[in-house]
């Protein structure tokens, strides 16, 4: 039978079981009902000591009143008023509460039990059946399936293992959680913490205000943010997440303006097919329900292809106009109303967008809109298929185009527009300075001002501004350029006082008997003419006169009567030519072998003949010859050796040949020994602490994370890798996946930003699209181009670089010589210290070359026709042969001449090394770590040689919200920047 008993308070004031004809004595102040329930409770346990029975034990609730409670399971306790305990050992405590099954526990008001070892205790709270081991604690709250947990008020915790606490929170989903006010968690192992938030996929969390986490394996952590992608992150302010494994991280921008239409949206852009249906917001693909309003956003049904709820798409167009936005796979969106679209594209910084398969858009304002386009900087636009704009206010519109620099336009294919408002408007073009301009295919035009508007060539000028091409080295093949050293030669070679100095031509002056000739040309035909009226005389002087008379005078008498006023003597040397004029200058001598004299110049020419005797006059007898009025005066020597004697003297000897060509270039010094390394610099100061991150999905390791995100090293490797003096590698892009597709920066204060890029190298740079930099203090930018050199660059596209300090700007160059220069699509570097502008098969001319002044400048066309025209035009065929070879000589070397663009770019090297300093000394300013408290800090830095200087104010707000800064920066080349940023942190 039941034994009834009530619990009073003896004369200690203690609280004991009796009978219930006993009284109390005065109780103390506490009359709360509920107090007395927990009061009743543990009477009722006390009891259960006291006396045991097959039923359970009913409890009185008030002095002298029966119960109205059952308790009917065995072991069971009812203690209250209509309370109900037929379970075995259940407990019911309180009012209308009821414990139904084996082991449970109700205490409160209205509260129900309905499963094995279930607990629900305050108001009205519901343990349904099948919810063995849920607890419900609170107001209203409901457990409904097996170790469901739900506390606060209006909770629902319906999901095996899931947990609702809080105040109006639904957990449905196995595992899940459901913490704040009205969040929702309804996939497997789902997260939904803060207010209003929902989390509708597999493992995946909504924390904060307002975020929707819809996608396998996402995240959504902020305020009005949305990941609808599979393993997604969507974190910040009103940023959205789409595409498979794609991120958008930071802050949208405040619009409080009213949308009342499509036309007033704040920076969205619908597109719509022929038949007036919404395809796309934003570049976005969008699906709309079949029926009227067809170009409606409201009637969107799909989003990149997944549906949405109602919910999911007002919070995609609300993000839409102010928030990032990470559409395509493993696409990442950081920053403020930054859009990456495309699978792997990436858009960090302010109002970037990256619409195109791997694409990359870094900075403020910045489009990348194809496929593996590359925009970094401020306002640059790629827009064709791994086109590259970096800097300010760059356009790269064709395949494979490049810009870099501030305002350039490259819009021909494969084309290269560097330096201030450069253009390079044709197929293969390149343009580098300020104001140049490459307007025909193959052309590259270097330098401020130049214009290449010729197919295949270089210019450094134009035709109103040429400029000189200086430090240029002898030529030694056909395709090379010729300096000004080369030309020397064959002007001296000319004589009479021939000369090219400062760049001003002298002519020479022949002098051929008492003429003077400008030219080599009338020289030979002065010559030629005196040669041939000698040849006339002598002819005359040998075939001789015949006489008619009888007695015929001697050819001295008739010399006398025919005016002669000299001697006989006189008249006998008169006979003799006069001494011919001195010989031209031997031709030049053969080329000497590796630096000897040159062979002795060739015999001068033969003298002008002398005048001829006069004929003897009529005689009656034979007159005598001329040879026997020489014999009569005493010339000894037969007629042979008189007419020799005749002739003029013999030419001057020929001057003595050029020296032979300097001999070749010994082989390159095997490399020196490494240099000491540097002293270690002094520790840096210690950094401010970070926050304390979230806490962390259960049963990995750091290290077992590291692995899954795409470490491949030992775990001692990794442990290593995070000490202080471990690498500071940068790398900006797609998350990891199987495909490789992030950006890594394996080498030693290396940076990789673009997919698929690498930078292996130590200090290295590769900043595109697929770049593999694995040459030391090596820079890649561009798209697919392998950098193996150290101290190498390149810019472009499909370029290869294994020499050592090489340069190439262009597109598919071969780089392989050391301290070279390759310009221009298809060019090749195969020669050490040399600039190639082209290759063996496709060569480019040089235009706009200033007349050279000193010996290692370039040489034009101009001067080298200037000097022909004057000198070799005119000549006969030997100087022509001699002057054609001379030409032939000079023309071997222009190409590698071209060395002296290397300064140009050894000074962007400097920026380069200067801005990076820079960027170091703005990393290193410290900022305040308490509410209120504002900082004025002042840091330096340092990169191979340059420096740089930054200055920054910076301060917390008094709540400890908010952080913001401004510094600035000046650089060892006279550069200045600045920057200012604000942040906002929670826990």
């Amino acid at each position: 039978m039941n034994h009834i008993y009530k619990v009073v308070r003896n004369r200690k004031g203690q609280l004991v079981v009796t009978g219930e004809a006993a009284k109390s004595h005065t109780e103390t102040s506490e009359k709360n009902t509920g107090y007395r329930c927990v009061q009743m409770l543990a009477a009722v346990i006390c009891g259960l000591a006291v006396t045991q029975s097959d039923a359970g034990e009913i409890c009185a609730y008030q002095s002298g009143t029966s119960s109205t409670s059952s308790a009917v399971g065995s072991g069971a306790i009812a203690c209250g008023s209509n309370n109900g305990a037929p379970g075995t050992d259940s407990v019911a405590l309180g009012h209308k509460n009821l414990a139904q099954s084996t082991e449970v526990s109700v205490i409160g008001y209205g509260n129900q039990a309905q499963s094995e070892y279930a607990s629900a205790i305050g108001y009205k709270n519901i343990v349904g059946q099948n919810a063995m081991t849920a607890t419900a604690i609170g107001y209203k709250n409901k457990a409904s399936n097996q170790y469901a947990m739900a506390f606060g008020a209006e909770n629902t915790a319906s999901g095996i293992q899931s947990n609702a606490f809080g105040n109006s929170n639904t957990a449905s989903g196995r595992l899940s959680s459901a913490v704040g006010v009205y969040n929702t968690a309804s996939a497997l192992s789902s997260s939904s913490v803060g207010y209003l938030n929902r989390a509708f996929g597999t493992n995946s969390s909504a924390l904060g205000a307002l975020n929707i986490a819809s996608g396998f394996d996402n995240s959504a952590i902020g305020f009005t943010n949305i990941s609808l992608g599979n393993s997604g992150s969507a974190i910040g302010n009103r940023n959205t997440s789409i595409g498979l494994s794609s991120a958008a991280i930071g802050s949208g921008l405040k619009n409080d303006s009213t949308i009342s239409s499509v036309s007033s949206r704040a920076r969205q852009y619908d597109l719509k097919d022929s038949a007036g249906k919404l395809v796309s917001v934003n570049g976005i693909e969008v699906t709309v329900s079949a029926g009227a309003g067809l170009s409606g956003l409201n009637y969107i049904t799909h989003i990149n292809g997944a549906a949405v709820t109602a919910e999911e798409r007002q919070q995609f167009l609300d993000n839409v106009r102010y928030g990032n936005i990470a559409a395509g796979d493993y696409s990442t969106a950081l920053g403020t109303f930054n859009f990456a679209i495309k699978e792997n594209s990436t858009a960090v910084g302010v109002q970037n967008t990256a619409k195109g398969l791997d694409s990359n858009a870094v900075g403020l304002k910045n489009t990348a809109s194809a496929d593996y386009a590359t925009a970094v900087g401020n306002r640059n636009y790629a827009d064709a298929t791994s086109s590259v704009a970096m800097g300010y206010g760059n356009r790269a519109t064709e395949v494979g185009a490049t810009a870099v620099g501030y305002m350039n336009q490259a819009s021909g294919e494969y084309s290269t527009a560097m330096g201030h408002a450069s253009r390079a408007s044709a197929k293969w073009s390149s343009a580098f300075g300020s104001g140049a301009s490459a307007t025909a295919q193959g052309a590259t035009a270097i330098g401020t001002s130049s214009i290449a508007d010729e197919e295949n060539t270089v210019s450094i000028g134009q035709w109103t501004m040429e400029k000189r091409l200086t430090n240029l080295a002898k030529a030694i093949k056909d395709t090379d350029a010729v300096n000004l050293s080369q030309l020397h030669p064959m002007v001296t070679a000319l004589g009479a006082g021939a000369n090219y100095t400062g760049g001003v031509w002298t002519a020479p002056s022949y002098i051929i008997q008492g003429g003077t000739y400008r030219d080599a040309g009338s020289a030979f035909t002065a010559v030629n003419s005196k040669l041939t009226n000698l040849q006339t005389q002598v002819s005359s002087l040998v075939t001789g006169g015949t006489g008619t008379g009888a007695n015929g005078k001697s050819a001295y008498e008739i010399a006398v009567a025919n005016g002669f006023s000299g001697s006989e003597t006189a008249w006998l040397a008169s006979l003799k030519g006069d001494t011919g004029a001195q010989g031209l200058k031997g031709d030049k001598g053969d080329k000497g072998d590796q630096g000897l004299q040159g062979l002795k110049g060739d015999k001068g020419d033969k003298g002008d003949q002398g005048i001829p005797g006069l004929n003897s006059g009529t005689g009656t007898g034979n007159g005598a010859s001329a040879y026997d009025i020489a014999v009569n005066h005493g010339y000894a020597g037969t007629e042979a050796d008189w007419l020799t004697s005749l002739q003029g003297s013999q030419g001057v000897k020929g001057d003595k040949g050029d020296q032979g060509l300097q001999g070749l270039k010994g082989d390159k010094g095997d490399k020196g020994d490494q240099g000491l390394q540097g002293l270690k610099g002094d520790k840096g100061d210690k950094g401010d602490q970070g926050l304390q991150g979230l806490k962390g999905d259960q049963g990995f390791s750091a290290f077992d994370l590291a692995v899954q995100n795409g470490f491949n090293g030992t775990e001692q490797q990794w442990l290593t890798s995070l000490a202080s003096g471990g690498t500071a590698a940068v790398s900006i892009g797609t998350n990891p996946n199987p495909q490789a597709v992030l950006p890594l920066a394996t080498g030693t204060d290396a940076v990789a930003i673009g997919s698929s890029s690498e930078a292996s190298g130590d200090q290295s740079i590769a900043l595109g699209t697929a770049n593999q930099v694995s040459g030391e203090q090596s820079i890649a930018l561009g798209s697919s181009n392998m950098v193996a050199g150290e101290g190498s660059l390149a810019i472009g596209n499909d370029n290869s670089v294994s020499g050592q300090n090489t340069a190439v700007l262009g597109n598919a160059i071969n780089a392989s010589a050391n301290n070279a220069v390759a310009l221009g699509h298809g060019s090749t570097a195969l020669r050490d210290n040399t600039v190639s502008v082209g290759s063996d098969t496709q060569q480019r001319q040089i235009v706009n070359v200033a007349a050279g002044t000193q010996d290692t400048d370039a040489v034009n066309l101009g001067q080298m026709r200037e000097s022909e025209l004057q000198t070799l035009n005119k000549a006969n065929g030997y100087t022509d042969t001699q002057v054609t070879e001379s030409l032939s000589q000079s023309r071997q070397y222009t190409d590698q001449r071209v060395n002296a663009l290397e300064n140009e770019f050894r000074n962007e090297r400097r920026d380069t090394r200067a801005a990076i300093a820079s960027a170091i000394a703005v990393a290193s300013l410290p900022q305040p770590t308490y509410a209120g408290a504002n900082m004025l800090s002042v840091a330096g830095g340092t990169w191979r040689g340059q420096q740089g200087f930054a200055v920054g104010f910076s301060g917390v707000t008094e709540d400890n919200r908010f952080i913001y800064k401004a510094s600035g920066t000046a650089s060892s080349q006279g550069d200045v920047g600045g920057g200012v940023a604000i942040g906002w942190q929670w826990k």
